[in-house]
């Protein structure tokens, strides 16, 4: 029985007015490419969510997305801290960071799993099934979870009838019938479909405005740069 691995990486919709910054414009243009390269390109993607952390350092998105490539190299540790981290910056009520803090929860649970922390994922996921309660996936691993875990111990009871005595060949093949119609049906993991940056609050004028500014300023950066390496370097002779 195979576990759901909801490792969906999130693009991020921020409020984003007149006010927002070039720096917060840039982590959002980062992490969206790392949500674009996120199947094929994870090295990449993950470069691109450390990028945005420096820009967006209290986005529960990006702690999410980079705990999510955490997950996909197997580095589970290192994904637990991003996905706590994920949950700590989105507190609110809104479905924004109800939604980044029932993923973080679901794929913490996933991570339990793997670490044969049956209990701790199943209360993870119980957690989980309160922010989003028409969760099939959820309800499904916590099935196979608890399944799992109490299905210790009876083979040799199922192989006995009433006085003790070894059950026919038949009888124990309608039994393992029964049971495999009482078992979930086993459902293919929904492949990632990130989302297109989009803002309710960012109109064209705005990005316009944004990437000029972004142009500006590395304009700036680079004349910044060419003063510094003309006064560094050694005077002209004069012969």
């Amino acid at each position: 029985m195979k576990l759901f691995n909801q490792t969906l990486a999130l693009s991020i919709v921020l409020a984003m007015g007149s006010a927002a910054s070039a720096g917060e414009f840039r982590g959002v243009l980062k992490n969206n490419e790392g949500v674009k390269n996120f199947q094929k390109k994870p090295v990449e993607a993950f470069d691109r969510f450390s990028d945005a952390l420096v820009d967006l350092p209290y986005s529960g998105e990006v702690h999410y997305n980079l705990g999510t490539t955490f997950l996909q190299n197997r580095e589970f540790e290192k994904a637990l801290s991003e996905y706590q981290q994920a949950i700590k910056h989105a507190p609110s009520n809104s479905s924004r960071d109800q939604e980044v803090r029932f993923r973080s929860l679901f794929n913490s649970a996933v991570v339990l799993t793997e670490l044969k922390k049956t209990d701790e994922a199943l209360n993870l996921y119980q957690k989980a099934l309160e922010l989003n309660p028409d969760s099939v996936e959820t309800k499904t691993n916590i099935e196979l979870l608890t399944q799992q875990g109490g299905g210790e111990g009876e083979g040799e009871s199922d192989q006995k009838n009433d006085k003790g005595e070894p059950k026919d060949d038949k009888s124990k093949g309608q039994g393992q019938d029964e049971k495999k119609q009482d078992q979930p049906q086993k459902i293919e993991n929904p492949k990632p479909k990130p989302r297109p940056f989009k803002s309710e609050e960012l109109g064209q004028q705005d990005v316009k405005r944004i990437l000029e500014e972004l142009k500006r300023q590395e304009e700036q950066i680079r004349a910044r740069m060419q003063n510094e390496q003309s006064k560094d370097a050694p005077p002209a002779k004069d012969w």
